[in-house]
């Protein structure tokens, strides 16, 4: 096996997902390149159509053992989505995925081993006025200014706005 294992970056816009439908291919993803070619051998994406820049460029951690009752040699990473997968690094076949904290972006795990996004969870404009109007509140001012660069990416593409 002569592969280089890599984790990829987010898709953008990053919170934004609507103008960018399906899965976003091999963004937020581990993925393992022959070292000679260059050439893309396997990936697996932990976050599908991410919209909480969650990218997967943590560490993929190598190792040899024994999974379920097979010798293996296998990648693991621990994603900033907060679940833990566990691939053949030869194959990229998917062996295992757990949460290690509680999240709530996700409603379950599909039959590839990747979690499924809640879209009650994805970022909105809507939020972004709710926030607006809280801290016009917590200020007494009639309609509190927030800097541009806080507002989340999805306000700052909707609005024209953007920054560095």
């Amino acid at each position: 096996m002569n592969l280089v294992y890599w984790g990829t970056g987010n898709p953008n816009p990053v919170l934004a997902g609507d103008g960018r439908q399906g899965d976003n291919l091999y963004t937020c993803s581990i993925v393992a390149l022959d070292a000679d070619s260059g050439k893309l051998v396997w990936y697996f994406q932990p976050s599908p159509h991410d919209t909480h820049d969650w990218d997967a460029v943590q560490t993929p951690m190598l190792f040899d053992g024994e999974f379920k009752g097979r010798r293996r040699q296998m990648v693991a990473q621990a994603s900033r989505n907060g679940y833990f997968f566990v691939l053949d690094r030869k194959t990229g076949e998917h062996l295992l995925t757990t949460p290690f904290i509680e999240t709530n972006w996700s409603t379950g795990i599909n039959a590839k081993g990747q979690p499924i996004r809640n879209t009650a969870k994805d970022p909105s404009r809507t939020a972004l006025l709710y926030y607006r109007d809280r801290m016009a509140r917590q200020t007494g001012s009639r309609r509190a200014s927030i800097p541009r660069r806080a507002w989340p990416t999805s306000a700052r593409a909707a609005s024209g706005a953007s920054s560095i």
